[in-house]
């Protein structure tokens, strides 16, 4: 079956091979309006003819975003021969800022602050300009200032999303241990879902 979707022909996957009452549109964009013009095409042979175009307008659904605001990725690395640990953010949908930075303490596993507080604190450092906090760095690289982490090294990462109205989602925070070798996993000793019961 053929339609026309905002101007460009689309094939689609008709839902029944004979009463084709609904169709599915594959490789659309979220958060987005379509409109889909059909028409009917007379059999060849017979005295019909084709139907004018009927149209219909729909929007697609905003992604649902997700939780927490900003997922963390851990990497154990070599930077100039020395052990250091790549810590990749990846935002979702609502962010339109991100905020981090790294403790040598487990602050909420040591319950010397809540997550509430660390927030607090991540945001006024960095516009204080408080060395170590960061805005929007997709990549981060502990090196300990670039003479390199040591094996069995323990470290606290931790990261909160902004959306366009500056209302933060929950920090994202992980503490880690520095492994032996770079390519080694990075073993994970807590992080919200681990205190929260979770087997993750």
């Amino acid at each position: 079956m053929l339609a026309n979707v905002n101007g460009t022909p689309a094939r689609v996957q008709e839902k029944s091979a004979y009463v084709a009452t609904e169709v599915l549109f594959e490789g659309l964009t979220a958060a987005t309006e379509y409109e889909v013009r059909v028409r009917a095409l007379a059999p060849a042979g017979d005295d019909f003819v084709d139907s004018e175009f009927g149209s219909a307008k729909a929007s697609t659904q905003a992604p649902v975003p997700t939780a927490p605001w900003v997922e963390i990725g851990l990497e154990c690395v070599l930077l100039n021969d020395k052990l250091a640990v790549k810590v990749t953010n990846t935002p979702n949908a609502l962010c339109m800022h991100y905020y981090l930075s790294t403790a040598n303490v487990n602050v909420i596993g040591d319950k010397l602050d809540t997550e509430e507080q660390v927030i607090e604190y991540l945001l006024l450092d960095y516009e204080d300009g408080v060395p170590g906090i960061y805005r929007d760095k997709q990549v981060l690289t502990c090196n300990n200032n670039g003479s390199g982490l040591n094996a069995g090294q323990k470290l606290f990462y931790y990261v909160v999303g902004e959306d366009a109205a500056a209302k933060t989602g929950a920090l994202n925070w992980v503490w880690f241990q520095v492994p032996d070798k770079a390519g080694d996993e990075v073993k994970v000793l807590d992080k919200p879902e681990k205190r929260e019961g979770s087997e993750a």
